[in-house]
């Protein structure tokens, strides 16, 4: 599975939570033939008075028996479930496609045929979100509990490159 996948053109997308710096990752996505999103890591940084103060959750396909997963499937199928990460008691989190053709009102726009999934961390079951795909832009909205907190992210807006 991993050689097919690995000479794939990847794209790297950086989260950073602001105000003070608290966290900062970095995602490794590829698209394949099929369509299919797969997932081959994350490098994770969490700031205490902006020093680095841990790394949780970071993995890297085929490092230390982690694999890539998928992020979302190119046919999805509702009640489809696959796993997104897996590195071995680090990275563990699995999805589950509760609803096709959903909804999003987010502050970018109103997105229809949107595909809705459950992910949850099997190293931490009070992890628990949805999040919200929308056609041609990928993830638009989630909203669950992360850590014990709730968490909920929208789009706001879509830069151009330029």
């Amino acid at each position: 599975m991993l050689t097919t996948v690995v000479s794939l053109r990847w794209i790297v997308v950086l989260d950073i939570v602001t105000g003070a710096l608290e966290e900062r990752r970095s995602d490794w996505y590829a698209q394949d033939a099929s369509d299919n999103v797969w997932y081959f890591g994350e490098d994770t940084k969490e700031y205490t008075n902006g020093v680095v103060c841990s790394t949780p959750g970071s993995w890297e396909a085929d490092v230390d028996g982690a694999l890539p997963g998928i992020m979302m499937q190119a046919g999805p199928v509702q009640g489809d479930a696959y796993r997104q990460e897996y590195r071995p008691t680090v990275a563990e989190d699995v999805a589950l496609i509760r609803q096709l053709g959903a909804s999003a009102d987010v502050p970018a726009r109103r997105y229809s045929d949107v595909l809705m999934t459950n992910d949850r961390d099997l190293l931490d079951l009070n992890n628990d979100e949805d999040k919200y795909f929308g056609p041609g832009v990928g993830l638009v909205k989630l909203g669950g509990l992360v850590n014990g907190h709730r968490e909920d992210v929208w789009l706001v807006s879509i830069l151009a490159p330029k």
